[in-house]
């Protein structure tokens, strides 16, 4: 799961200080969990040729920071970097260990006072197409939403 945990303060960019960028930090939370123990929900379970049998919170949070490093999907923003790692729960309920855990994300993006694109229209409708199974690729039903 992804949240957004929260921006800090802008701070002013450029000569004429007109841009502003602004920080944000981002959660990647991971969790795990396992009837063989509290252990066993951390690292995971492999078989003696090293296969992996079951998928701890360690390799989950390690996928995530391959995945995430240094990335900027194509947006407007600086490249992730990491922040902290923080244990949010390693604890035994109804019988079955869990391992939650949170890797902090960081980047920046730019606050301009006009519109970056002056000649995008607004956002005025909304197409939604509804496919029921089986799905053959053609809309069974659809909707326009008028956002104004």
């Amino acid at each position: 799961m992804v949240v957004y945990a929260g921006g800090g303060k802008p701070v002013p960019y450029g000569t004429q200080k007109a841009r502003w960028k602004m920080p944000a930090t981002f959660a990647v939370l991971v969790g795990a969990r396992s009837v063989r123990g509290e252990g066993f929900s951390r690292r995971g379970l492999a078989d003696a040729a090293g296969a992996v049998l079951e998928v701890g919170a360690y390799r989950m949070l390690e996928d995530a920071r391959r995945m995430l490093l240094n990335q900027d999907f194509g947006l407007a923003i600086e490249r992730f970097t990491p922040g902290a790692v923080k244990t949010l729960y390693n604890v035994r309920m109804n019988g079955l260990a869990m391992s939650v855990f949170s890797q902090e994300w960081h980047t920046a993006f730019m606050i301009d006072p006009e519109p970056t694109d002056p000649a995008a229209p607004d956002w005025l409708r909304l197409g939604i197409n509804y496919y029921l199974q089986p799905d053959d690729g053609i809309p069974d039903a659809s909707d326009v939403i008028t956002l104004v």
